[in-house]
């Protein structure tokens, strides 16, 4: 007796297995967020950022307020302020981390940020 072995494929559509997508990453627009500017020299500076829907912000440190810009690439959020100063930060988790470098001279800091909740 003989046997004879078949091979039975099946036509599945692709969506019966959907590839998932990327996470999205929230918009900081019209966000608030508050922590410590770290300086290279024993400095410690605390500030709050404001980002508006129309990619301003407001930065506001030692009574001082800074306006600018922002743009959102991804996770990487980069701020430039009216002065010159510039900030990288990378959205991680509930944090916005990186790093500012000064208008004056080529002083670098790092800033650590977390949501404000008013």
């Amino acid at each position: 007796m003989r046997t004879v072995l078949m091979t039975l494929t099946l036509a599945v559509p692709a969506a019966a297995f959907p590839v998932p997508k990327p996470a999205q990453v929230p918009s900081v627009a019209g966000t608030a967020w508050s922590g410590v500017v770290a300086w290279n020299n024993p400095s410690k500076l605390e500030l709050t950022v404001h980002f508006d829907s129309s990619r301003g912000f407001r930065l506001q440190r030692n009574g001082e307020t800074l306006t600018g810009e922002w743009v959102q690439a991804g996770r990487v959020v980069t701020l430039r302020t009216k002065p010159g100063s510039v900030y990288e930060l990378t959205l991680d988790g509930g944090h916005l981390d990186g790093t500012a470098k000064g208008h004056v001279g080529d002083t670098h800091a790092t800033v650590t940020l977390t949501p404000k909740w008013d």
